[in-house]
Formats: structure tokens, sequence, C-alpha cells
């Protein structure tokens, strides 16, 4: 029977925390009343971390503990009584959103770790916790989820953060010091694809392209081998015009 390892808990109700304001901002932009603004702090606060816990075959701790529907609550609470400050503050959902992510891609990725996955499982968890609950956020509200979105930064960001974290937890770096580099990695990104317009790849047609390149190629070498036939015909005809 293994042991179930469960997150420091200051770590876990931060990132319940920051997610619950993220999506009652969203609430509140689009004019959700009271019953929208604490549904959406709820699935977007404890949504990534129930999956989370389900796979690793584990009851959900937000079940378990009061404390994260609590957290989650106080979120929707602080944005709710600031709705009219709130909705005049764009980047402050887009900011708490680059928090978010980081953060429960980090949770998801140590509990992972504690439980005794390995590096690429533990990778793959904290994907999911990190866009859990914004997905079930996005589909709930009507919109394509952000990492869906065409060239976003999103699902790159979270992933780069919890890349740099499991590396940094192999290497035997502190907790503390590694969720910080790997917050800020994410943050960085999301951050930094919103101001200087950084995109994600999109799909390229590689095999048209290799097939254009190779037709190109023969066709320049046929061009070449051409003009060598025609020049050596040249020759044999004046070398045989002097013969005569």
């Amino acid at each position: 029977m293994v042991d179930i390892v469960q997150t420091p808990l200051a770590l876990d109700l931060l990132a319940v925390f920051v997610g619950a304001i993220s999506g009652a901002l969203l609430a509140v932009v689009r004019g959700f009343d009271v019953a929208g603004v604490v549904a959406l702090a709820i699935v977007t606060g404890i949504g990534g971390g129930m999956i989370r816990d389900v796979l690793l075959n584990q009851l959900p701790v937000s079940l378990d503990n009061p404390w994260y529907l609590a957290t989650a609550l106080a979120g929707a609470a602080i944005v709710f009584f600031a709705a009219g400050t709130m909705q005049r503050m764009g980047t402050v959902m887009l900011m708490a959103d680059a928090v978010v992510l980081g953060l429960y891609g980090i949770v998801g990725a140590e509990k992972a770790i504690a439980n005794g996955l390995e590096l690429l499982p533990a990778i793959l968890l904290g994907m999911i916790t990190t866009i859990g609950g914004g997905t079930l956020r996005d589909v709930l509200t009507g919109r394509p989820p952000a990492i869906f979105q065409d060239g976003e930064l999103y699902a790159v960001a979270a992933l780069a953060g919890v890349i740099a974290f499991v590396a940094l937890d192999r290497l035997g770096v502190a907790l503390t010091l590694s969720v910080v580099i790997g917050s800020a990695v994410t943050f960085l990104l999301r951050i930094g694809a919103w101001v200087r317009g950084w995109r994600a790849p999109s799909p390229v047609a590689v095999d048209e392209a290799l097939v254009a390149r190779f037709q190109a190629v023969r066709e320049a070498t046929t061009r070449r081998t051409d003009t060598a036939a025609a020049e050596e015909r040249a020759r044999r005809r004046r070398r045989f015009r002097r013969g005569s």
C-alpha cells in the first residue's frame, strides 16, 4: 500500500485562492450575478485539483478539507464586493491567470512526485492540473478553452514552468526556490506573450515543403544536365567541322 502524500497546505491554498479570483473576475467581466461569480470561483479554484486527485486515485482533498472551499469562497467574495473596481482592471485578470497557471502546474507536479510518479507522468499531471480549472471555466462561459486558442502561449507557458520545476526538484534544489523559479518561468512567458506578441508555433506543412524542395532540386539538376549535354554536343560539332 502506497502512502498518500499531500502537497503543503499553504501552497495548495495559494493556488486555489488565485484561481478563484481569476474565475470570479471572468464572471464579473461577463456580467454574471452572485451565483455565477461563486460558481466560476469554485470551478476555477478547485477544479484542476479535483481532476489531479481523481487521477491519483485519491479522495479530492478539496472535499476532505473545508479550507479549500472556504478559500475559493473568499476569493469570490473579494471580487464580488470590489466588482466596480475589478471591471476597470482588465490587466488584473490576465495577471491572476498567469499566476495561477504557474502555481497549479507546479502544485500538480509536486504532488505527483511526492506520490512516487516518474518524471514524465509528473509533468503530465502538472499540465492536467494547471489547465483543468481554466478549461472548465472557459467551457462554462461558452468560450473556446484558452489552451486551444490559436498561437496563445498558454499550455506552452505552463509546460515550460512545470519542466523547470521538475528539473530543479531532480537536481535537489529547495522546494521554495523551485516553486518560485517554475512559477516565474510560466508567468514571464504568459505576460511576455501578451506584451510582446509572442506566439506558439502553428502547424507547418513540412511534407509539402520537402516535396517542393525536392522538385526544385531535381529541376535544377535536370537543367544543369541538359546544359552540359548541349555544350558537349556543340563541342563535338565544332571538332567535326574542323576535322572535315
